[in-house]
């Protein structure tokens, strides 16, 4: 069950400088003034492609220094004070390739200038580098990182990258594993991960937690009948996804059968393992007479739960249910479903005039409070069809309905068989990926204009895509 995170070897280079480039004096007190300027860079050992960049001087102090590369705008730019070190990062850069780095300082007294270079390495073989489709840069977001979970047959590889396809950062689950879903945690600097490992007969399942900065495997938790999905939760707890498989008698098929429901579980501070509620709990099969799936797990597919989201707002969990077409809302300390979306006579109903819940995948709360996920619509007959969308509703309390405010994807044939999702980005623009078929993750404005497009290499598949919030 181990893993592998990309760990260079740093390289460091410390230039001291005096000062060459002296600005006009003010008075002829400041003439002769001159100070040096300790200059160094070092590749993070931990995160390929990240290049660490830091000054100090020991003179009075300096109104800004600023720095760029491969004639980047300026990265950064502020006020200096003597005997304090300041570092910044550059994420993203290019692999195999000479950086060379040019810092300045143009005081009201004194200028310095230097610059230095180090050479980055090339990515194993074994890591797949996206290839960028389409890329807009007026409408660029602020948030230009992507952290993609990445499939192909027994591999599967984490990775953070830039708008450039550029792995910024990445780590090997090892052979023989599929990631169920993984997905960054920014209050810890770590990634969190749902494995299923088929090396052994019993097929074991954990959750598991990486250093972003170290590239340190944190903690292994192993757990039974998970899949699907995980989130983190305030504090350091994983809530994830589980089966819950139950005997149950049809009336309709007159013999007892295995209907497999949904459960959800978490992962404590201390590694143990707690059940929060389950959809035996919520409903029973009889008060939802749908068409149940055969052939999944072992007995009868019922709520086929995809996804699970945190909301901060309620301390909450969203919880989408597929074949239900119904997303449930639970709080996480007591198991409580709190709401209802979608094919429901408890909750919130989609309005007539909109986009129906449909086989939905990845839904979440957006910071205006509105619903967003992908979705897709069924044909006349009740069958799903083949296009796959991007819907967002409005919350109308009065009416406890679900108004459709925004979609994408209407007549370009984008359909994802399994999987797919949307996120909200910062300034509003949205996140879209679809895996197979389509195995892309495109960047959308409101306005319905595509701002970016990436694929992954031939032969992987996209198991996940999301906004990456930083380092």
């Amino acid at each position: 069950m181990n893993g592998r995170t990309h760990l260079s070897a740093a390289i460091l280079v410390v230039i001291t400088i005096s000062a060459c480039v002296p600005v006009e004096p003010t008075d002829e007190d400041t003439a002769d003034q001159s100070g040096e300027l300790e200059l160094a860079l070092a590749l993070d050992p931990n995160r390929p492609n990240v290049l660490q960049v830091s000054w100090r001087t020991e003179e009075e102090s300096l109104s800004a220094l600023s720095a760029s590369w491969d004639g980047s705008p300026v990265l950064w730019q502020g006020t200096l004070q003597p005997g304090v070190e300041h570092r910044f990062e550059i994420l993203g850069l290019p692999t195999s390739t000479e950086i060379l780095i040019d810092a300045w300082s143009d005081g009201e007294e004194l200028s310095y200038q230097g610059s230095a270079v180090t050479v980055l390495p090339a990515l194993p073989v074994s890591v797949p580098v996206p290839r960028v489709l389409a890329d807009l840069p007026d409408a660029r977001d602020p948030t230009p990182y992507a952290f993609l979970t990445l499939v192909k047959q027994d591999q599967t590889v984490l990775e953070v990258v830039d708008r450039a396809g550029r792995v910024c950062w990445f780590h090997e689950v090892g052979q023989d594993a599929l990631a169920w879903g993984s997905v960054p945690d920014p209050s810890s600097a770590t990634v969190v991960a749902l494995l299923q490992h088929f090396s052994s007969e019993d097929q074991p399942s954990t959750v598991e937690r990486y250093g972003l900065r170290d590239g340190a495997t944190l903690s292994v938790t192993e757990v039974t009948r998970a899949h699907h999905d995980l989130e983190p939760l305030p504090g350091g707890r994983v809530a994830y996804l589980v089966e819950d498989a139950r005997p149950w008698y049809s009336e309709e098929r007159s013999d007892w059968i295995v209907v497999i429901g949904d459960a959800i579980e978490i992962v404590e501070l201390d590694g143990s393992v707690s059940t929060l509620m389950s959809t035996w709990d919520w409903r029973d099969p009889q008060d939802l007479p749908l068409p149940m799936n055969d052939g999944y797990g072992p007995g009868i597919d019922w709520t086929h739960a995809n996804a699970l989201r945190y909301r901060p707002e309620t301390d909450s969990l969203l919880v989408s249910l597929r074949d239900l077409h119904v997303l449930i809302e639970v709080d996480v300390n007591t198991g409580a479903v709190l709401d209802e979306y979608g094919e429901t006579e408890r909750g919130y109903v989609t309005a007539d005039d909109s986009l129906p819940l449909s086989e939905q995948h990845d839904a979440s709360f957006t910071r205006d409070g509105t619903l967003l996920m992908v979705s897709t619509p069924r044909n006349d007959d009740g069958q799903p069809g083949r296009q796959t969308l991007a819907v967002e509703y409005a919350l109308d309390e009065e009416t406890r309905e679900l108004v459709e405010v925004w979609s994408f994807g209407e007549g370009l044939g984008l359909f994802s068989d399994t999987r797919g999702g949307a996120r909200r980005l910062p300034e509003g623009n949205t996140l879209i990926w679809w895996n197979d078929p389509g195995r892309q993750v495109w960047e959308v404005q409101p306005n319905g204009q595509v701002a970016w497009k990436l694929e992954p290499p031939v032969g992987w598949s996209l198991q996940g895509a999301v906004p990456f919030p930083g380092f």
